[in-house]
């Protein structure tokens, strides 16, 4: 079409506009075959060539050409450094966010172990003072009682994400209420999925969204506190986080039998990816959230 009505100048327009709207090479490089055959035709005419119709010589064309093929390299680089200069800059943002939320949750875990050793200043206070001994069972007990706490909390770091800060918080509940959720090192990595399809996550996502707030905590959450209310005073459970080769699981023990947890609960947990089981072993009640 270029060269028919404005001759090879016309032709390299088409093929500017063929290099800035298209991002593919088939149809630049039909554009450039279909300019140099339509030179060659022109000068392969048994008629005399009119001037108007040539336009430019077959060597100004073929130069011509090369600016066209040079422009679709440096586009082609061009899109390649800002696709790499978007990733990083994903990358960068998505580090600086997860930085945020990690010292976020520092924080909220400094803070809970702030109010446990708060907490025990009027106990200290009463033993300074004499008005109380270490032979007294309350006083023990109570000792006991933050001992587990300050241990539990301090057992979650430093490593504190959403799951860690879940436990922080039904660890810090319990105590004030008298009672104890004990948590045990963790056996290997253990991490909330963040995908909402956690049975299944797809294993080629790399960048996860640091502030989107994995759909198992907020489950998760009403199970501890529920656990939490159901034990007495001076009563505790076992908390304990396990990587295995089929996936990872919070058990909880309890020292005494426990109610059977709401059926929403478990529907809640099962939406976001958890499956929950729970049973009775004599006097002691076993609760396992598991998930791959």
């Amino acid at each position: 079409l270029g060269e028919g009505w404005w001759g090879l100048d016309g032709a390299v327009v088409v093929l500017f506009s063929l290099v800035l709207l298209t991002r593919g090479w088939w149809w630049t490089a039909a554009g450039a075959v279909a300019m140099v055959l339509g030179a060659l035709s022109l000068y392969a005419r048994p008629a005399p060539i009119p001037d108007d119709c040539l336009g430019v010589p077959a060597l100004t064309a073929a130069f011509e050409l090369s600016i066209v093929v040079a422009i679709v390299l440096f586009r082609e680089a061009l899109t390649r450094q800002w696709a790499r200069a978007s990733d990083v800059r994903s990358r960068a943002e998505a580090l600086r966010i997860a930085t945020e939320v990690r010292e976020a949750t520092g924080r909220a875990r400094d803070a809970r172990v702030d109010a446990v050793l708060a907490a025990t200043v009027p106990l200290l206070d009463t033993l300074a003072s004499g008005l109380a001994g270490p032979e007294d069972d309350g006083v023990r007990r109570q000792c006991a009682t933050a001992e587990s706490a300050l241990r539990s909390l301090l057992t979650l770091g430093p490593a504190y994400d959403a799951l860690r800060d879940v436990l922080g918080e039904a660890v810090l509940a319990a105590y004030a209420q008298g009672s104890a959720i004990e948590v045990m090192p963790a056996f290997g990595d253990v991490s909330l999925p963040s995908d909402p399809d956690a049975l299944d996550p797809d294993p080629s996502s790399t960048l996860q969204p640091a502030t989107a707030t994995p759909p198992a905590v907020e489950p998760l959450r009403a199970l501890l506190g529920e656990v939490v209310t159901m034990l007495p005073a001076q009563g505790s459970a076992t908390a304990a986080l396990i990587r295995g080769p089929e996936g990872s699981s919070l058990t909880l023990v309890s020292d005494i039998a426990l109610a059977p947890l709401p059926v929403a609960i478990g529907r809640d947990l099962a939406a976001a990816g958890l499956l929950l089981d729970q049973a009775q072993v004599g006097t002691q009640s076993l609760v396992e959230v598991r998930w791959s």
